[in-house]
Order: C-alpha cells, then sequence, then structure tokens
C-alpha cells in the first residue's frame, strides 16, 4: 500500500488535471490565471520532480523549495529544446500538454521510488541500526544540468538561425500583361513543410469557369495556370477559391481580380 506518506504525490497530478482544463480556455489575463500558470509550470512539476529525484531524503523548507523552483526553471528550459525539435509549434496547448506529461510521468516515479527508498531505509535502521546517505541523487541532478546546458549549447547552433514556424500556402492572381486585365496567372507554392493535395475553382461573375483537382504539390513546389477572360466593359470579379484536401467545403485561402476596375463617381464641388 502507498499509504498517507504518497498522498501529496497523488494530489499533484490532480491539481495539474484541474489547471489544465482552466488554463486550456480561453480568457483575459488576471491575477488568478497569472498564478495558475506560474503553478502550473513552475511549482508542480518542480516538485514532482525533486520527490522523484530525493525519494528518501529529508529536505528542509528552503532547500526543498530552492530545488523545486531550479527545477521547474530546467524543465522549462527543457521543455523549449523538445518542443522547438518536435513537428510542433510552440504554442499554449503543446506547453500545457508537455508539462502534464512531466508532471503524472514524475509523480508515478516518485511513488514507487519513495516507497522503496523507505523501505530500504527501514530495512538498513533494523540490521545496521544507521541511516546510511547517499550522494548519488546530486550526481544525477548534475548530470541532468550538464545535459540540458550540453544540449541547449548544439541547439543554440544547429538551430537558431531556423525559426520553428507553422507552415502555410501562398495564393496569388497576377495580370500576364500590365496593359490587360483579361489574361492573368493564377498560382500557388505550398510551404506547409509536408506534401500536400490542392483543388482550385475560378468562379467568374458567380459561375464556376475552371476546377483543377487533386493537385499534389511538394514542400516549397509551386503550381501555376493561364486564365482568359471574355472581354467586357463591366466590373466582373474573378474569385479563385483554393481548397486544402480533404476539406472541400470551406476555402483555404482566397484571392480576388477586377476584370474591369470601378470607376467612382466624382463627387461635385462645393459651390463658393
Amino acid at each position: 500500500m502507498l499509504g498517507h506518506k504518497s498522498i501529496d504525490l497523488i494530489a499533484v497530478p490532480l491539481v495539474s488535471i484541474v489547471l489544465m482544463g482552466f488554463l486550456l480556455q480561453d480568457g483575459e489575463a488576471s491575477l488568478v490565471r497569472t498564478i495558475a500558470t506560474l503553478l502550473y509550470l513552475f511549482v508542480l512539476p518542480g516538485y514532482v520532480f525533486v520527490a522523484a529525484t530525493f525519494p528518501g531524503k529529508n529536505l528542509g523548507g528552503a532547500e526543498r523549495l530552492l530545488y523545486v523552483i531550479g527545477s521547474g526553471l530546467c524543465i522549462i528550459i527543457l521543455g523549449i529544446l523538445l518542443i522547438n525539435i518536435s513537428p510542433w509549434p510552440i504554442t499554449k496547448v503543446a506547453w500545457i500538454w508537455f508539462v502534464a506529461l512531466v508532471i503524472w510521468i514524475c509523480s508515478g516515479l516518485a511513488i514507487v521510488r519513495r516507497h522503496r527508498a523507505q523501505a530500504y531505509i527501514e530495512r538498513r535502521l533494523v540490521q545496521q541500526g544507521v541511516r546510511l546517505q547517499f550522494i548519488w541523487p546530486q550526481i544525477l541532478m548534475l548530470g541532468i544540468a550538464v545535459l540540458i546546458t550540453i544540449g541547449a549549447i548544439w541547439l543554440a547552433r544547429h538551430y537558431a538561425q531556423q525559426p520553428h514556424t507553422s507552415g502555410f500556402t501562398q495564393l496569388w492572381i497576377l495580370p500576364v500583361d500590365q496593359s490587360s486585365r483579361d489574361v492573368v496567372r493564377v498560382g500557388f507554392a505550398n510551404y506547409e513543410r509536408r506534401t500536400e493535395v490542392y483543388t482550385v475553382r475560378a468562379i467568374y461573375d458567380g459561375t464556376i469557369i475552371r476546377e483543377w483537382s487533386d493537385i499534389a504539390l511538394d514542400y516549397e513546389q509551386t503550381w501555376e495556370e493561364r486564365i482568359e477572360l471574355e472581354p467586357s466593359t463591366q466590373a466582373n470579379m474573378l474569385v479563385i477559391e483554393l481548397y486544402l484536401q480533404p476539406n472541400t467545403s470551406r476555402p483555404y485561402r482566397q484571392v480576388f481580380w477586377w476584370q474591369n476596375l470601378p470607376t467612382p463617381t466624382p463627387e461635385p464641388s462645393p459651390t463658393p
């Protein structure tokens, strides 16, 4: 049985779940949200990490507080490095889930290690009547700090000039000849960091006149087509809709082109 000695390690994951639900909701900045964020990012992960690292050592209040805050900062730094090299951008959701995994994993390890450490200490006290002091937790903490430092230096050298941004698709419509608005070039480029499949639809004066389906583009590839419009003296509008499959119900990108720009009606000058 885990007993009352592990009730704090059971309470921390439960509190983290409550804070997750609160922080995942959109809301205005407030004192309550700020306190909840600091508690979730620094205090909870630092507390369970220290509990997992020092399962059998009675730390003083000031010493434990120092370890908790220091561990929380190290976990945040490590989180930045890991999320930065992952396929996911650094967002609020990614942060919340990363911290949640750290809290849950460290809580489980701390419960197991605290139970084993307590059993071991009691057994040694019975056998020898002395309490052994271990230096390996300090060595472990030093090793983690060294690894974080080496990782930070390596990532700073290799990834500092490669900003981790979410992908996008660029859509354009341009005239073939600056003297005429009846012939245009329609194209787009894939910067989604992976191969995507698109559908392009040309709508002229409310009617679909052209459609291209199943256009597969690799990262940084482009596609372009030429559209010739019937000469007209009216201000007809050409709309180009780009769909990112499989979602073909809502345009992913849109551009507009006036075949003949509307001529504004001049306002009469005031009579002096």
